[in-house]
């Protein structure tokens, strides 16, 4: 466990009070909802600001992604998405490797609202189902943006599944071996 500290802020009362109600609606203490708000800042939104992340209306982004081709969409996951995650993996941990993708694609999901499960296997492997209600072309998407972002880090993904609102894959710690059940 990490060492924590006490600290003393000010807010104004109408933010105190909307952070009581998320916390009461969550079911956690508003001490573990302001400790998580501010871990969130400090590990992804500081960079997401500098780096070009933003937020978006759900609608916009299954439109653009529908009227664009599969190997387009492809292409963009291998170049623009692969290039920013990685970005995102030096930024946030110091280093490209497969223990700084998982917890920086975790943050991600994490910031972008997305539901998602993140299961550790006995075998070492890392078993992701992402509930993102983004459509189709956001799985095949992300799928490949995940492909190819573990391809160069020398990791490999079996068991991918693509429909219309889940995507699931596992990582395996083996040589890049890329299997897909779509």
């Amino acid at each position: 466990m990490e060492k924590s500290v006490v600290i003393s802020v000010r807010i104004p009362y109408k933010v105190k009070e909307s952070l009581q109600v998320e916390s009461d609606r969550s079911g956690t203490s508003l001490n573990t909802l302001i400790s998580q708000v501010l871990i969130r800042y400090a590990k992804w939104d500081v960079f997401a600001k500098e780096s070009g992340f933003g937020s978006f209306p759900k609608q916009i982004i299954t439109s653009f992604l529908d009227s664009i081709d599969d190997h387009s969409l492809s292409m963009m996951a291998e170049s623009v998405g692969n290039a920013a995650f990685r970005d995102a993996m030096i930024f946030i941990s110091g280093s490209l490797s497969l223990e700084s993708f998982i917890p920086t694609l975790d943050m991600w999901l994490e910031a972008a609202n997305m539901q998602y499960r993140h299961l550790d296997k006995s075998n070492g492997e890392q078993q992701y189902v992402i509930m993102h209600n983004l459509g189709q072309k956001w799985s095949f998407y992300l799928s490949e943006l995940v492909k190819s972002s573990l391809f160069q880090l020398g990791s490999g993904v079996e068991g991918i599944s693509v429909t219309k609102e889940v995507l699931s894959f596992v990582i395996t710690n083996s040589n890049p071996k890329i299997v897909s059940s779509l």
